[in-house]
């Protein structure tokens, strides 16, 4: 849950809130809610069986057809890498907010020296800086809501009772890009999108179980709890800037507008800077660091397990498949830090610009990843009637929702990453640049599906073949042991000298 939670919270809902209004941005985040509870049912089933290293990708090589599983692979590490250097670009702007403007140079390779140091050795380090970071965002978290409630019912400097003063003036929903009807319903629209981008979490959770203790028993109760907190989370931060800051303040517009650093840019620092709350920017800003932090060095984690993944497969060098002999694919998080250097694009471009084009490429990505999730669920489905599996032999089993989940994620998620470019249908703003990049992942993916049909011929699987492999999986299952940890066990392996010698000392020992 930590991992999900970088400057989504804390700093990228203001550009919703600017052009959307406050109903517009809670709308879509309340949708996009739904479209991830749907998405999470569908991995909780699923991984939870089969908790394999990068497993919503290698499952819908097994329940669909390879060429999907290869494309969705693939377009997964174009949402990580993009990610990565989205968050270091992200924190060299927060960084900045204290620091002098020659220093931003250094800054990238601070955050991936860090991010070495805590994922090349052993997922160890990597839990332990996650558990104490991710608590102090939480907190922070937590803490704007409930502060939210006082502030709003009179507990300011100012004694200003304002409840939601500014769903009435200047509006619960904004005018975006036209008039009228025309122009709430864009800002609705880029509320959604604004969403679009904040929500993640059936990923995460589906990379980390490969580095779980007892899967079969732990992810499934992840699975219960986190979509529910994430949501929480997300919706009350839309709900709590849209209370705090009225959407047409021109300082804030300014702020984003301007790529102000770090702090200057969050709704929530805005609005307690209107209740003069002093102090509070530089908290604020701290522990947007630390989120910015966070969420990179998750990004990189999830990117190097994708690589080890395809390489598992035999869709890339099996050279991305080496481990060290804490089952860590050091390969991969090497690739990873080397794709991160991308983030340095921000030294000859205003950082505004540099994010908005991480973003628009890694939201249409995570996007298309809902989407083949939505869609591996669905032929998992298929696959259990086919063979008229025991439902009680799986670790977990959604008898209510998962039914129509999957085709609940596949058309809505498929929905939004239809409009997720929608400035570019806008009569006069069509613009080249932005109309590919936020369609990349969306034209790669597919790109990547048909060569690799193309070139293997390798037919969808049916319903019957599937179920034969869900079969083999259920007698292969280890519940105690995942993919890394064997991995990890194999390599802790003695030397031949070292084992020769132990033996002839086994009697005493």
């Amino acid at each position: 849950m930590a991992g999900s939670m970088g400057t989504n919270v804390f700093m990228q809902g203001s550009s919703g809130l600017i052009r959307g209004g406050p109903i517009s941005l809670l709308i879509g985040y309340i949708y996009m809610a739904t479209i991830l509870a749907a998405v999470n049912i569908g991995q909780a089933e699923m991984v939870s069986w089969r908790p394999i290293t990068s497993n919503f990708n290698r499952l819908a090589s097994v329940y669909v057809d390879r060429s999907t599983g290869v494309a969705s692979s693939v377009n997964y590490l174009v949402l990580m890498a993009s990610l990565v250097c989205f968050e270091i670009t992200a924190g060299t702007a927060v960084l900045s907010y204290w620091t002098a403007a020659d220093l931003d140079i250094a800054i990238p390779f601070a955050f991936l020296g860090a991010y070495c140091a805590l994922n090349i050795w052993s997922t160890k380090f990597f839990g332990e800086g996650e558990f104490w970071i991710g608590i102090v965002k939480i907190i922070t978290i937590t803490g704007l809501l409930v502060s939210t409630i006082f502030f709003m019912s009179g507990a300011n400097p100012q004694r200003d009772s304002f409840g939601f003063r500014y769903w009435l003036h200047p509006g619960p929903m904004n005018e975006w890009q036209a008039t009228g009807s025309t122009g709430r319903f864009i800002g609705v629209i880029a509320g959604l999108v604004n969403a679009a981008w904040a929500f993640q979490g059936p990923d995460m959770v589906g990379m980390i179980s490969c580095d779980a203790k007892n899967p079969r028993v732990t992810v499934p109760k992840i699975y219960k709890t986190v979509w529910i907190r994430l949501s929480v989370f997300f919706v009350g931060s839309a709900l709590g800037i849209g209370i705090m800051t009225p959407h047409d303040d021109p300082i804030l517009i300014a702020a984003v507008a301007n790529s102000a650093p770090g702090a200057a840019r969050s709704a929530w620092v805005r609005g307690m800077d209107r209740l003069d709350i002093p102090v509070l920017p530089h908290i604020i800003n701290a522990v947007i660091f630390t989120s910015v932090f966070s969420a990179g060095n998750a990004y990189v984690y999830a990117g190097a397990r994708t690589l080890y993944g395809l390489a598992a497969e035999g869709t890339f060098p099996k050279i991305f498949a080496r481990t060290n002999r804490n089952g860590v694919p050091y390969v991969g998080v090497i690739s990873m830090l080397l794709i991160g250097l991308l983030s340095f694009l921000q030294v000859s471009t205003n950082s505004s610009v540099a994010l908005g084009y991480f973003v628009d490429v890694s939201t249409a990505a995570l996007l298309v990843t809902w989407v083949i999730m939505s869609l591996t669920h669905i032929r998992f489905r298929q696959a259990i009637h086919a063979q008229g599996f025991d439902h009680s032999q799986l670790p977990y089993w959604s008898r209510r929702f998962g039914g129509w989940a999957g085709w609940y994620g596949l058309v809505n998620a498929t929905l939004v990453l239809v409009v997720s470019g929608y400035m570019n249908w806008i009569p006069g703003n069509f613009d080249s640049t932005n109309f590919i990049l936020a369609y990349f992942a969306l034209f790669f993916t597919v790109a990547v599906y048909l060569g690799h049909k193309i070139f293997t011929r390798k037919p969808w699987k049916r319903a019957e073949l599937a179920a034969a492999d869900l079969a083999e999986m259920n007698a292969e299952a280890d519940p105690e042991k995942t993919e890394m940890e064997s991995q990890g066990k194999l390599a802790r392996r003695m030397p031949v000298s070292l084992r020769k010698v132990a033996k002839k000392f086994e009697g005493v020992l």
